[in-house]
């Protein structure tokens, strides 16, 4: 049944091969302004105010889009010009970089071709003058090179010589410590790391291994001393505890009271066994 459309608005007409209804016979002309009205396109507002509000929302939501697409294909443009141009700008600086070393090149080029072209009919004499110049020239950098080479060596000698004299006077503080189990080299290299590596640490250490040293000879003293005045085979826990108090009492040069007691601390096992009697 054939429809008849009228009061239509077209915004647009896009052309195409092929439609897709080749059943509709669509039939548009433009209205002749002698035979009514006059002429004039109506306006945007007197077409709203013929549609209704939902026809309304549509047109100005789709409007506001149009608009704020435009608005973003604006930026967006502005944008690209920006870029391009700054693209331009950074190209022709690199050209000019590009075109500045290549003319430097060429300059050096044609200044070497130059003085090559000059020695080559320069007097003989003078020719030889140059070369021999040359060679001095390029036998002075290889002695530079050479004499940076000593120095490098020589500074690596001094290096190691001030390295070995801090080692002897490590050394030498070590062996001063007669009654610590360890050689004084071995000692002296590890007080020397130690230094080198916590100075504020080393007076802390020095101190502790004076005394640590002085309890050991202490210690070795008392023990050659109870072996100078024991006989024969120990005896009870009583007459062993007296023999380390003698000794004790000898070595610090204190009362016998004193240095009974000093040995019941030091042999707290021993003391046990007098206590139980043993």
């Amino acid at each position: 049944m054939t429809s008849k459309l009228e009061g239509l608005i077209i915004e647009s007409v896009d052309l195409c091969k092929k439609g897709a209804n080749p059943d509709a016979k669509i039939v548009l002309f433009k209205r002749d302004a002698n035979t009514k009205g006059d002429g004039n396109m109506p306006k945007m507002e007197d077409i709203l105010e013929k549609l209704s509000d939902e026809e309304k929302g549509v047109v100005e939501a789709a409007t506001k889009a149009t608009e704020a697409d435009v608005e973003k294909a604006t930026k967006t443009a502005e944008e690209l010009e920006k870029v391009t141009k700054a693209k331009e700008a950074a190209d022709t600086e690199l050209k000019g970089f590009k075109d500045a070393e290549e003319a430097q090149k060429k300059a050096e080029e044609d200044k070497k071709k130059k003085e090559e072209n000059v020695l080559k009919d320069a007097d003989p004499k003078i020719r030889e003058y140059v070369e021999g110049l040359e060679k001095k020239i390029e036998k002075s950098k290889e002695d530079a090179t050479e004499t940076s080479e000593l120095v490098k060596k020589s500074s690596e000698r001094v290096e190691k010589l001030e390295t070995d004299i801090k080692k002897a006077e490590y050394i030498k503080k070590a062996s001063e410590f007669k009654g610590l189990a360890i050689k004084p080299e071995e000692l002296g290299e590890t007080l020397m790391n130690l230094a080198k590596s916590a100075p504020e640490e080393m007076d802390k250490v020095m101190e502790v291994l004076k005394s640590a040293d002085a309890v050991i000879l202490e210690n070795a003293t008392i023990m050659k001393a109870m072996g100078a005045d024991g006989e024969g085979e120990p005896g009870t826990s009583e007459q062993e505890m007296e023999k380390k108090a003698h000794a004790i009492a000898k070595a610090k040069d204190i009362p016998y009271e004193q240095a009974y007691d000093d040995a019941c601390k030091s042999d707290t096992k021993l003391y046990a066994k007098i206590q139980k009697g043993e």
